[in-house]
């Protein structure tokens, strides 16, 4: 073997090395990630197994370590955006990625309700069901979600909020402002802070 090739060969390897000592901490939350974008199995396997492709393929472009769960969902949410805009006007694209292993085994008892959830999640806003798939389903902190959205922190804690609140509201954990007794500011952010109680945040967990 030419010595250029023993060279490139080792410049591979220690790319993939570090490359996969810093995917392997969030790759569980990088595929549920992408289950909870895509709302498919299979489309999620598809777009985890692309965007991490595109991720080594530009793996070194990056500079810093830390940064790289912010620029494995960025690349992940880039990537899904741009399909879904070619989707609305070219059709269903091909499916082109390896197999990933399926970590998301729903038992039959929440199917139905995972279903619904999903259903629900399609009527939030684009960037409220974001919001929550990155902070409730991928486990991110705000700091990461400010990184991926953009905007400022209080932006970011403003969308979860109503993510949650509409959430609660569409499957039935909560009445609609409309149809409530009115209450007082205090009850209202006390409900608020209880959502990891209530059984949308168990299915939330459950579908991912």
């Amino acid at each position: 073997m030419k010595q250029q090739d023993q060279q490139d060969l080792k410049r591979n390897s220690e790319k993939h090395v570090r490359f996969m000592a810093l995917l392997e901490p969030c790759l569980n939350k990088l595929s549920r990630y992408a289950h909870a974008l895509t709302m498919d199995v299979e489309d999620g396997r598809d777009l985890l197994a692309d965007a991490l492709l595109l991720c080594y393929e530009n793996f070194e472009g990056l500079r810093a370590p830390e940064a790289f769960t912010s620029y494995a969902f960025t690349t992940t949410r880039r990537l899904y955006y741009r399909r879904s805009r070619r989707k609305k006007w070219w059709g269903v694209l091909s499916k082109e990625a390896d197999q990933i292993v399926d970590h998301r085994s729903p038992s039959p008892e929440v199917k139905v309700d995972t279903e619904f959830l999903d259903r629900a999640l399609t009527k939030l806003p684009e960037k409220q069901r974001e919001a929550v798939i990155l902070f409730e389903i991928s486990g991110l902190s705000l700091k990461e979600i400010v990184e991926i959205q953009g905007g400022s922190l209080s932006g970011v804690k403003s969308r979860i909020a109503r993510g949650r609140e509409q959430l609660a509201i569409l499957l039935g954990e909560r009445e609609s402002p409309q149809d409530a007794m009115p209450a007082s500011a205090a009850t209202s952010a006390s409900s608020l802070s209880s959502f990891k109680r209530t059984q949308v945040a168990y299915l939330i967990r459950e579908k991912a």
